[in-house]
């Protein structure tokens, strides 16, 4: 109201003492403090079971000159005018998230909305080409959200969004070829977060595994190319002399401690975080040279990330026996257990051959049974952080996908408000806690989310250069009525098209798209075992014990239970 203080109660305390005005007249507020506050008030009567639409025209942001103004004279045209410019956002929409369709019946529902969500909160939350978690408390952009974020749009459909949020990041690299952690309007930001380096190089060779194209990599060639460099020369600093000693060799060949994992913000840690994103990036960075025909440079680097992957396996067995662990730690030298920190080892590191299976275990098992105790009624937990969807997808390449469900039920859960499809980045058991909770929705925890979703479909594993698909689907969505549908989710090596349904004792599945040059590991819907599988009509072997077939190119499978 005219004459009010702004900086003294806030709109919650004056609305009460504020009559609706009919005042056509200009109404104004000079505020010096830059918290003004407004807010609008339309009285109406509504019976039982009646509704009313109220219109609201805000300008566009941008310069005042390429505003369109449009005069409205009436109610009829003003409600009219509302309605189309409703029709074309649900139009624009609908496009935007219809590039690929996931249909999943009963328990599946959730997901599949939530995944249409997630999808179009992350295209809202950005910044232009600028990939951000949020609006508020996070309207900055870091290529370790940003890589992550961009991976999950690519396989949604989205290759053009994740392009020119690496066309946008790329130059801003620094001289020396080292990554900034973030970028915002003030610049590139010059902390140092060592995982950064191989976040970036991850992010143009995933473009490039899932686009094929050539000139986008060649064109940031130069560029990637003193960031490979670089972070080749961060992991040499410590193969020196001096960390060959029985007191320093638990950190050889790793990278040098920086503040990139969020725990260890007090105080710069070896982490393996960094570490597994340091292999990606030097494995990546070898495979775009050879994609750009820079030779020496694909020897180069490939040595490296091979070498460095050797390093980093040698580390976590010392820092797991100086520590007396049986978990996977943290950060080498702390000798923590973080299993969601620990999911990078194995996506997009994809070491889990690599790495003793016993402590891969019992590193998951680690985050089930703290789950398991946040579920008991008298458990005490305070807060958790969504993060966790990663875990999710960790349980699915771990072959558990009945905890990767029990999980994701659990996550599903603590949507708030359930309707909204999406998680705060710090979420308390108590809703009305009064403590921070981030971004709402956030952007980075929606693509842990939607890339564990999309696993359950479907995920690449490198090392036989294998498209396991089916991996989390269980038998009651393949028996539903509708059964599950997936068109256009992208890989590495094609748009995925996949059809279950099952009548009786068989489970009908179509799978075509898709290329792998080591096959498709098609797995049978998980709660039972399948008695026998034909492919196009021939028997076929049955592999993973008893639970998936091998494809080379399109197929129709039926799984006889």
């Amino acid at each position: 109201a005219d004459g009010e203080r702004f900086d003294a109660g806030g709109l919650a305390a004056v609305i009460p003492r504020t009559r609706a005005s009919t005042n056509d007249g200009p109404r104004y507020l000079v505020d010096s403090t830059g918290f003004a506050e407004g807010a609008m008030r339309w009285p109406m009567r509504l019976g039982a079971r009646d509704s009313a639409d109220v219109w609201l025209a805000l300008p566009a942001p941008g310069p005042a000159a390429a505003r369109v103004i449009q005069v409205v004279t009436t109610r009829e045209a003003a409600v009219a005018l509302g309605e189309a410019k409703l029709a074309e956002a649900r139009t624009l929409w609908d496009r935007e998230l219809g590039m690929v369709q996931v249909e999943l019946p009963g328990s599946g529902t959730a997901l599949a909305q939530t995944l249409r969500s997630a999808l179009a909160y992350v295209l809202i939350n950005a910044r232009g080409p600028a990939i951000q978690p949020g609006t508020r408390s996070y309207r900055r952009s870091w290529i370790r959200d940003g890589a992550l974020t961009s991976s999950a749009l690519m396989r949604l459909g989205h290759a053009d969004d994740a392009r020119a949020f690496l066309d946008w990041y790329v130059p801003r690299v620094f001289a020396g070829g080292k990554v900034p952690c973030c970028v915002d309007a003030r610049g590139s930001d010059p902390v140092t977060e060592n995982d950064a380096d191989g976040e970036l190089l991850y992010l143009a060779a995933e473009h490039f595994r899932i686009t094929g194209d050539t000139a986008t990599a060649r064109r940031h060639w130069p560029t990637l190319s003193v960031v490979a460099a670089h972070l080749d020369s961060l992991r040499n600093s410590r193969r020196a002399a001096q960390y060959r000693t029985p007191d320093s060799l638990l950190v050889f060949g790793l990278l040098p401690p920086s503040i990139s994992h969020e725990g260890y913000s007090a105080k710069p840690a070896y982490s393996y975080w960094d570490d597994w994103w340091g292999v990606r990036g030097l494995d990546d960075a070898g495979m775009l040279a050879r994609a750009v025909r820079d030779s020496a440079s694909a020897v180069r680097f490939t040595a490296a990330g091979r070498e460095m992957r050797r390093d980093v396996v040698a580390s976590v067995a010392r820092s797991m026996q100086r520590h007396r662990l049986k978990t996977m730690p943290g950060a080498a030298d702390l000798g923590d257990t973080d299993p969601t920190s620990s999911t990078i080892a194995l996506e997009p590191a994809q070491a889990l051959a690599d790495l003793p299976r016993a402590a891969v275990l019992a590193t998951f098992d680690s985050a089930w049974n703290t789950l398991q105790r946040r579920k008991m009624p008298s458990s005490r937990w305070d807060i958790y952080t969504p993060y966790e969807w990663r875990s999710v997808g960790a349980f699915i390449r771990l072959g558990q996908p009945e905890r990767a469900h029990e999980y994701a039920g659990w996550l599903l859960g603590s949507r708030r408000p359930a309707a909204w499809n999406q998680w705060s980045e710090a979420v308390w058991r108590e809703p009305r806690t009064p403590k921070f909770i981030g971004d709402m929705p956030h952007g980075w925890v929606l693509s842990d989310f939607a890339r564990a979703t999309l696993d359950m479909i479907a995920y690449e594993r490198e090392g036989d250069s294998t498209l396991v698909v089916g991996a989390a689907i269980p038998l009651d969505w393949a028996r539903a009525a509708d059964g599950v549908r997936v068109r256009g989710v992208r890989t590495w090596w094609g748009a995925l098209a996949l059809t279950m349904r099952g009548t009786g004792k068989t489970v009908r599945v179509t799978v075509d798209g898709v290329r792998p040059p080591g096959g498709v590991e098609l797995m049978a819907p998980f709660g039972a075992v399948p008695r026998a599988a034909t492919v196009d009509g021939r028997p076929a072997a049955m592999t993973n014990g008893g639970r998936a077939v091998l494809l080379r190119g399109p197929a129709v499978v039926e799984f006889l239970y």
